[in-house]
């Protein structure tokens, strides 16, 4: 049920945003494609945007994953550190509370449209708009992905690929699949021989900004052409992004070798230890868990495999910092920021 509350969310949200928001030119989706990187076009952030930021994001960490567990209450105390972030133009807080407002959920019946239901869609599309405003490039993916989710594909495509131009990689993907004649939904849009050109461009595009995604297809495609080394080679470094498709590939092109002439006792060791990273990843995924430590781990042979006592460095590290919170921002810090924006302290809103 809270599923279906989050896409009619969604759908509400992109609703709003159409309202006031034209996607960009369709034709300029299928132009050749020069890569760009995100960080190239991200505005610095402030001092205190950061602090409330980072604050808000240690309590939302703190949540369990149980369904239920962001009532109102907990929403309202996490939701103000990143509405004030926000208005300070931290648009990494703006992304962390659309998200978060598509999790929380009102006390009573799931079907019943309550009025701060409708606060909350009128908030995202807000937030949306004011992503768009500012050109940041997730604020162009995120409405990529609602347009998709209506299933209007042109207006998707536009999205994304004005996205993709800013440097986004999940934008990347997303344009790169739509513009593949080998995919689905490639060719659903009717995607050409010359937009497989640009599919590749952007697929690369992503896959040089550690988009695991990208990788793994990139991986895919090499194996498809005969070309395994050069493939396990880039399924090594999506291993190091945190890719669980990476993992899964290599756990299984060195569990075929295992069975084959050529395996190994070492290649037992290596499938196993890929499986643990496999399994790792998928339980870490929404954590962004990486893995700068596979060469300690499982490196590429010919090189042997060195002893390894079962743990990852991004799991060491991630305890490290849940064990040493952020500073909280002081209620003065807040009370003066929201002044500052007309804000309300307690929320984060404007007064009613």
């Amino acid at each position: 049920m809270t599923r279906i509350i989050s896409l009619l969310l969604a759908v509400s949200l992109l609703a709003a945003c159409s309202r006031s928001q034209t996607a960009p030119a369709a034709d300029h989706a299928h132009s050749p494609y020069t890569c760009v990187h995100e960080t190239d076009h991200l505005p610095a952030i402030e001092s205190q945007a950061d602090q409330l930021y980072r604050y808000g994001k240690y309590l939302e960490n703190k949540l369990s994953s149980r369904p239920g567990d962001l009532t109102l209450d907990r929403f309202t105390e996490i939701a103000r550190y990143y509405r004030l972030a926000a208005a300070y133009g931290d648009y990494r807080a703006n992304l962390a509370l659309i998200d978060l407002l598509y999790q929380v959920k009102d006390d009573g019946y799931d079907n019943v449209s309550t009025p701060s239901r409708k606060q909350r869609e009128d908030e995202s599309a807000r937030l949306l708009r004011q992503l768009v405003a500012e050109n940041i490039p997730a604020g162009f993916d995120r409405q990529g992905g609602f347009a998709s989710q209506e299933w209007n594909l042109p207006a998707a495509l536009s999205y994304y690929r004005k996205a993709a131009d800013l440097g986004n990689p999940h934008a990347q993907f997303e344009a790169a699949e739509m513009l593949n004649p080998s995919t689905i939904i490639g060719t659903t849009v009717k995607a050409t021989r010359e937009d497989a050109e640009v599919a590749d461009s952007l697929y690369r595009c992503a896959a040089e900004q550690g988009y695991g995604d990208a990788i793994s297809t990139i991986g895919r495609a090499l194996l498809q052409d005969g070309k395994r080394n050069e493939a396990i080679q880039v399924f090594h470094r999506g291993i190091a992004k945190g890719d669980v498709g990476s993992a899964s590939a290599l756990e299984d092109l060195f569990a075929e070798q295992q069975k084959s002439s050529k395996g190994t006792s070492a290649d037992a060791e290596r499938v196993s230890r890929y499986e643990a990273i496999r399994i790792f990843l998928i339980d870490h995924r929404n954590a962004g868990a990486t893995l700068p430590d596979v060469e300690k781990i499982v490196p590429l042979p010919p090189a042997p495999l060195p002893a390894w006592n079962g743990t990852f460095q991004w799991a060491l590290d991630n305890a490290t910092a849940n064990a040493n919170p952020p500073d909280k921002p002081s209620e003065q810090l807040v009370q003066q920021l929201s002044r500052d924006k007309h804000l309300d302290p307690h929320t984060g809103l404007l007064p009613v």
